[in-house]
């Protein structure tokens, strides 16, 4: 797949893009313990959990992206055709993987190992983003089908037509058709910003044309994956990681046009003169939602911290602390009104995946889940619940690693 049609970026991703407890009534959530988290159990010695490998449907492929929608789980990847790059993707049901299917015939596709191209299920409807080369940067182009409908014609995602880089979309199908993305975007290095990339979004409307373009953040992390989540009657909620100040690098989130200000999620402080591709990771959680991410304020560490609507975060809690910590997290709602986080530590040789499991008065301790398969860029993970299993995603170079974990081993992580 290495040829001059599909760049494939696996080291850097370009030169200019460098390195609740709740506070309101024990109704609404889970109640807290003194020291603002849920109450930690800690098993002697920790609860096992075993995987097993996950069949996938397709054993080769590039920019492979597991995403859970409305409609359903996904799987995604990206093929050299005998046309050209194409992407492709297979949904989940309970008798299986579908038949893959072709998103596009994609010239000058780009794929990476931090931002592969999306593909994701919203109910009666699905839409994809993916990047294509454009001189020294990179454009993200989009399309939508009706459940039963074609592909539409690929859109530009942005007005900007500049050689920056653009990307690290999350993408929010709505009831109504359309789909919210929004994406980094590096427009203003072209225009004199003093190097910033913004946050933007638009809608991809039901009939495959664009809404107004609009401005979310004007200055955040260059490279660093976006987060988020669509609650019932709620605007999505995105998270991100910003760059204020001088060069800290904060998590923040703000509802998609509600007309609120971005909210920082935890005041950390870290300060970092580069990016460190190391993005939140944001999931239902009860009534409200959790946001897990990495600092290394104080040090390298792995926090979470709830929230609902707009108010204000739970103080974060630490789930990892030391140097083998490298962050890379993901998470997932379990059936039961739990929470399953997972992160990465370990060297960039050898790591393993480590997990908390949430239930509504407790939380699980640490349990290592498995080794982390191939080299750095193995070690973003994407996850999805299934009726019966977690499954774990890893996008190795070349090919797609599939582990399955089952529910019943992560409910019984939870103390009684």
């Amino acid at each position: 797949m290495r040829s001059a049609s599909l760049r494939i970026i696996v080291g850097t991703l370009a030169a200019v893009w460098v390195l609740v407890s709740w506070a309101g009534a024990a109704s609404a959530g889970p109640p807290s313990d003194p020291g603002g988290s849920i109450a930690t159990v800690v098993a002697e010695p920790p609860p096992s959990v075993t995987w097993s490998p996950a069949d996938l449907p397709t054993p080769d492929g590039e920019g492979v992206r597991l995403t859970q929608g409305p409609g359903g789980v996904v799987l995604s990847w990206a093929q050299q055709g005998p046309k050209g790059p194409i992407l492709r993707a297979s949904s989940w049901s309970a008798r299986g993987w579908s038949r893959p299917e072709t998103v596009a015939v994609v010239p000058g596709l780009v794929v990476s190992w931090a931002d592969p191209p999306t593909v994701i299920d919203g109910v009666g409807h699905r839409a994809a983003t993916w990047l294509v080369e454009a001189g020294h940067g990179a454009h993200m182009q989009a399309s939508r089908r009706a459940a039963k409908g074609r592909w539409s014609t690929p859109v530009r995602v942005h007005s900007d037509q500049s050689e920056t880089e653009h990307g690290f979309a999350t993408l929010f199908p709505l009831a109504d058709g359309t789909t919210d993305i929004a994406w980094l975007d590096g427009r203003d290095q072209a225009a004199g910003g003093a190097g910033r990339t913004g946050l933007y979004r638009r809608i991809l409307g039901a009939d495959g044309a664009l809404g107004p373009e609009q401005i979310v953040d004007p200055r955040t992390c260059d490279c660093c994956p976006t987060s988020g989540v669509k609650l019932a009657g709620e605007a999505p909620l995105l998270a991100w990681r910003d760059r204020l100040g001088g060069e800290v690098r904060d998590i923040s989130t703000t509802h998609l046009g509600a007309g609120t200000d971005p909210l920082r999620v935890s005041e950390d402080g870290w300060e970092f003169g580069g990016c460190p591709v190391n993005g939140p990771a944001v999931a239902p959680y009860h009534d409200g939602f959790a946001v897990a991410w990495m600092t290394e304020a104080g040090g390298p560490r792995v926090r979470y911290a709830f929230g609902r609507g707009v108010e204000a975060f739970t103080p974060p809690t630490d789930l990892a602390v030391g140097e083998d910590v490298l962050g890379r997290v993901a998470s997932t709602a379990l059936p039961g009104d739990q929470l399953l986080i997972t992160w990465v530590e370990g060297t960039e040789e050898s790591a393993t995946l480590r997990g908390v499991v949430f239930g509504e008065l407790t939380r699980s301790a640490p349990v290592i889940l498995g080794p982390v398969p191939g080299p750095r860029s193995a070690g973003f993970h994407r996850l999805a619940t299934r009726q019966d299993d977690v499954l774990v995603v890893f996008g190795e170079a070349g090919h797609a690693v599939g582990r399955s974990i089952p529910l019943d081993q992560l409910h019984r992580l939870i103390p009684e």
